[in-house]
Order: C-alpha cells, then sequence, then structure tokens
C-alpha cells in the first residue's frame, strides 16, 4: 500500500495524533494540573531540607513545630497532584485509543474489496488492535512521563537557577549536546519500530493462515512447513525488537553520563574558596540535592523518546488506512424484486498492478432452483469468479 504519511515529520504526525485531544480538553487540563502540582513538590523537598539545616545550625528549637508540618503538607499536595495526573491522563488515553480503533474498524468496513486482495489479513488485524495499542502508549505512558518529568526538570532547575545562577549555567552548556543525541535516536527508534510493527503483522497472519487452514495443513502432511515459517518470521521480530532495545539501552546510560560529569563539575566548582562563602549551609545541601534530583527525571524522559517513536511509526500505518478513499456506490439501478436468476455476459476482471487479467470473456447464466458449477485447472480464476 502506498504510503500517504511516511513524507510527514514524526512531529507532524504525533500533532495529528493529539487533534483527538480536543473533545477531551477538560480531562487533559485536570491531568496537566495535577502535574503542575506535582513537579513543584519537586523543589519543595530540596527547600524543606534547607530549612532543616538552617534550623540545626542555627539551634531554631521553634522549628520543630511547623517544618514537620510543611514536610507533610508537601507530601499531601503531591500525593494529590499525582493521582489528578494519573488518572485523568488515562482516561484520555484510552478514550483516544477506544475512538481510534472504532475510526479503523469503520473506516475498513468501507473500503473496496481491492484493498483486502492487496493487503493481508495479518497487517490488517495488526494495524487495527496492536498498532493502536502502541498508539495507546504513546497518548497516556509517554504524555504522562513527558509532562510530569518534563515539568519536574523545569522547577528543579528553575529552583538552582535561583539559589546560584553562575553555577547553573553548566546545565544550558550541555542542553543542545542532549538535543541531539535525543533527535538521532528518535529516528533510528522510529525506523526499528515500523519494522517491528510489520514483524508482528508478519506473525499474526502466518498464524492466522496455518489455524483457519488447519484442516488443510493435515491434509498434505504441511505441520513441519508451517512452524518453519512461523519460527522465520518470530526469529526476525525478536531482531528487530533486540535492536531497538540496543538502542534504549544506550541512549539512556550516556545522557546521564553527560549529565553527571555536569554535576562533577558544579561540585568541584562549589568546594572553590570563591563560591563557599557566596551561600549558607543550608543552601549549599539544597543547590546539590536539586542538582541531584536531576538525573532521575531526565533518565525517564530519554525513555520516553522511544515509547513516542513506536506510537508515532503505528499512527503513520493507522493514518495511511484512514486515509484512503473509501469505496464509492455508483449505482444507478435498484431492483425491487429478485428472482435468483443470474446473468453474466464478457466479464472481463484484472487484479491492480497485473497485467495479465484473471477472467476475459467469461459468459454464463445461472437459473433458479438449480447447481452452477464452477470447473477448472488450479489458477484458472475460479476463486476471483465466485467472488
Amino acid at each position: 500500500m502506498a504510503s500517504t504519511q511516511t513524507g510527514q515529520d514524526g512531529w507532524q504526525v504525533y500533532m495529528r495524533l493529539l487533534k483527538y485531544l480536543k473533545p477531551l480538553i477538560l480531562p487533559f487540563s485536570l491531568s496537566i494540573l495535577g502535574y503542575l502540582v506535582f513537579a513543584a513538590t519537586t523543589p519543595a523537598q530540596a527547600k524543606m531540607l534547607e530549612l532543616l539545616v538552617d534550623a540545626i545550625e542555627n539551634k531554631d528549637h521553634d522549628a520543630r513545630y511547623y517544618i514537620p508540618l510543611a514536610i507533610a503538607g508537601v507530601y499531601l499536595v503531591r500525593g494529590i497532584g499525582t493521582f489528578l495526573g494519573t488518572y485523568f491522563m488515562a482516561l484520555v488515553g484510552t478514550r483516544i485509543v477506544t475512538q481510534l480503533r472504532t475510526e479503523v474498524f469503520g473506516h475498513l468496513m468501507r473500503l473496496p474489496v481491492s484493498y483486502y486482495d492487496s493487503e493481508n489479513s495479518g497487517q490488517i488485524v495488526a494495524r487495527t488492535v496492536f498498532n493502536t495499542g502502541l498508539v495507546t502508549d504513546a497518548a497516556t505512558d509517554a504524555l504522562r512521563t513527558l509532562i510530569r518529568e518534563g515539568f519536574t526538570v523545569i522547577g528543579l532547575l528553575a529552583y538552582a537557577f535561583y539559589l546560584n545562577w553562575k553555577l547553573s549555567l553548566i546545565f544550558l552548556a550541555i542542553a543542545p549536546l542532549l538535543a541531539i543525541i535525543v533527535a538521532s535516536v528518535g529516528r533510528r527508534l522510529r525506523k526499528l519500530s515500523s519494522k517491528v510493527q510489520d514483524s508482528v503483522a508478519d506473525i499474526t497472519q502466518v498464524c492466522s493462515e496455518a489455524i483457519t487452514g488447519s484442516r488443510m495443513v493435515k491434509t498434505f502432511l504441511g505441520e513441519q512447513r508451517e512452524t518453519d515459517r512461523f519460527v522465520s518470521v518470530n526469529e526476525r521480530n525478536y531482531r528487530q525488537q533486540m535492536k531497538m532495545v540496543k538502542v534504549q539501552a544506550i541512549n539512556t546510560p550516556v545522557m546521564q553520563l553527560i549529565i553527571v560529569l555536569a554535576m562533577g563539575i558544579i561540585v568541584f566548582l562549589i568546594l572553590a574558596p570563591e563560591f563557599l562563602s557566596q551561600m549558607t549551609t543550608g543552601q549549599y545541601v539544597a543547590y546539590i540535592t536539586t542538582i541531584g534530583l536531576i538525573p532521575k527525571p531526565v533518565r525517564q524522559l530519554s525513555g520516553v523518546n522511544a515509547i513516542i517513536q513506536k506510537g508515532i511509526a503505528a499512527a503513520i500505518n493507522i493514518f495511511n488506512v484512514l486515509d484512503l478513499a473509501p469505496e464509492k456506490n455508483t449505482g444507478t439501478r435498484r431492483i425491487e424484486k429478485l428472482n435468483g436468476e443470474i446473468d453474466v455476459r464478457d466479464l472481463r476482471f484484472g487484479y491492480e498492478g497485473s497485467d495479465v487479467p484473471a477472467l476475459k470473456n467469461i459468459s454464463f447464466t445461472a437459473q433458479p432452483g438449480t447447481v452452477t458449477a464452477l470447473v477448472g485447472r488450479s489458477g484458472s480464476g475460479k476463486s476471483t469468479l465466485a467472488s
């Protein structure tokens, strides 16, 4: 099938997918609010640690009354934000996928027979079931992680700049390098994900053919042949999956290493005499805690790229189907009553992409109440004529 989407940028495809958010804007907004609350409480933890260290250093006994309450309040608000974000984002994602499956299936029912002649059933089933499942991950898990951890990183960086903007400039210096890694890995993951989805469709096709034709397989002693076919496509799927795992496994530690090196430079500078006198002990502890919290959300953000690329590859396949023109009813005659007689005259038919017609100059009449047999050698067009 000719692709109508593969020429588009992955970001455009993802934006088209997110258009399904429009009727779900209220629960989506509530989930964003929840993740904003969650993200705001992360630097607040570092602030609580700063207050605690300063209280210990200054022998502030009154701090025992308000610091525990403040810590409990931060985690209470954090819990509320987590619930709002997780529940409403799951609601949005599940509804999007349910709508997509319904839309794809309904569109399949309106496509011409030639589409089913050119596509195997495994590919069609995979697009309707498996690919929409990957879109679920991109629309829920990936979006949830992207928003929650993205806001968390922004909040931590903002607080780090508030505490000491000069030291925090180091993070801005490594940002372009991280962006280059994410972009290159994303392109590679999308290509691999498309191959994985094709291999899953092949597995579905081979399995479906063997099961539905089990009587024929046993009649011609084809058990081993079908097993070998299944092993072949299953191994191909394994190889493609492992290629994706390798790319993901390399991506995360490389990004973490870059961030840790930046943190090492910051710690080196913090211990320099010219910086030691700029902040209190509590502020230093809060700053180190803040930059120490950054690698975890960044690691999760680096992993979400793989999920989004899988979803984009799946969305491309889905939109390719939705963009196909449905079959038009060009009939002009309406028969009120059928008497059962079928009259075929000079029938000629050829499959798309083939120069040799499957049927040529076929004429016959099937009378009502009689049996008409189609007889001929294998490949002569009996099944095509019956269809």
